[in-house]
Formats: C-alpha cells, sequence, structure tokens
C-alpha cells in the first residue's frame, strides 16, 4: 500500500525551518530520513508612492522603492516611470528580488480636466471699432496682462494677438491665443 502525503504550510515571516522526511517501506518495514532546511526568505519591499493629483497634460513621474525589478502595470520594467496625464488611473508596482520573491504596490493618479476658456465677441474689426469679448460662461479671465475680468473691452489700432488664459479651483492652467484682425478701410 502507497500514501502519498503532500502538506501544505504557510509561512508568515522569513525564517530557516529545519525538516525531517522519514519514508517508510511498508512491506520491508524499513525506513530512511532526510534532513535538510527550508529557507523562507523576507518579500521584497514594494512602495509605488503616495497617491497624486495632477493636471491634465501635465507630465509626472512615477518612482518606485524597493530592491529588485521594477514592473509597472505589467509593461513598464524601470524604477521611474515618467507619464503625460490623460486620464484617471490606478498603477500597479510589482518588485521581484534576487531570489524571486514578490511584492506588490498600487498609486492612484487622479488627472483633473483642464479649465474650458470659451470666448464671445467679434474678433475682425474696422480700424476705430472697439473690441468686446466676454466669457461665455460669466467666469473670469485673464485678458492679456493684468486684466482679470469676464469681459474685455479695447480699441486696437492693428492686429494682435490677445492671450486669455485661466486657472480652475483645481490650480489647473489652460490658455487661449485669439487672434485679432483689424482692417483699415481708409486704404
Amino acid at each position: 500500500i502507497t500514501y502519498n502525503y503532500n502538506p501544505s504550510i504557510i509561512f508568515d515571516e522569513s525564517e530557516h525551518i529545519p525538516i525531517i522526511l522519514t519514508l517508510i517501506n511498508d512491506s520491508t518495514n524499513c525506513s530512511s530520513e532526510i534532513i535538510d532546511t527550508i529557507f523562507i526568505n523576507e518579500n521584497p519591499v514594494a512602495n509605488a508612492g503616495v497617491d497624486i493629483t495632477v493636471c491634465e497634460q501635465d507630465s509626472f513621474m512615477l518612482s518606485a522603492i524597493g530592491n529588485g525589478t521594477f514592473l509597472w502595470n505589467g509593461v513598464y520594467l524601470t524604477k521611474d516611470l515618467l507619464l503625460c496625464a490623460d486620464s484617471t488611473q490606478d498603477f500597479e508596482l510589482l518588485v521581484t528580488d534576487s531570489n524571486g520573491c514578490r511584492s506588490l504596490d498600487n498609486v492612484s493618479v487622479n488627472v483633473e480636466s483642464l479649465p474650458k476658456i470659451h470666448v464671445t465677441g467679434e474678433i475682425s474689426l474696422c480700424l476705430g471699432d472697439s473690441l468686446h469679448l466676454k466669457s461665455y460662461d460669466n467666469s473670469f479671465y485673464h485678458w492679456g496682462g493684468d486684466v482679470i475680468s469676464n469681459e474685455f473691452n479695447m480699441k486696437p489700432i492693428a492686429s494682435q494677438f490677445l492671450l486669455v488664459w485661466k486657472y480652475s479651483e483645481d490650480n489647473c492652467y489652460n490658455e487661449k491665443i485669439i487672434e485679432i484682425e483689424v482692417f483699415d478701410t481708409n486704404l
């Protein structure tokens, strides 16, 4: 008669464990022993960093902490990962040490949308006409230099570009360049 026992043990900490395996032959009543030591290695440290919030289109870096090889999202084999923010997502870091032991950690990257810039008003004018621009949603924009308002007025004497920008509540920045055309009808 043959008995096949496969004991299963889960180790929750690193240590050296001596084991004795005794083999007994049922028909001869003979036995033999194998003595060995099992070495349980510690899992490597895997630290993907703290969760972050960035603005859409911003560049950001995720930096792994630990020893061994690093694998981000099963694709990127590097310790530091430079990315461009396009959507909110989680990143998984797998660290594998020289013994083949592995650890996982995750980091969440929250991506905030850029503020929208919608300008209304006529941007093609005759020389001498007044320019009147307004934010579509009545929010405050930075118009050119120091003017912060929901509208912008001026009397341009030549065609020009006007830089309009805005910060969101999350401190995300967006800008738009508006081309103002001035036509001299006296020529």
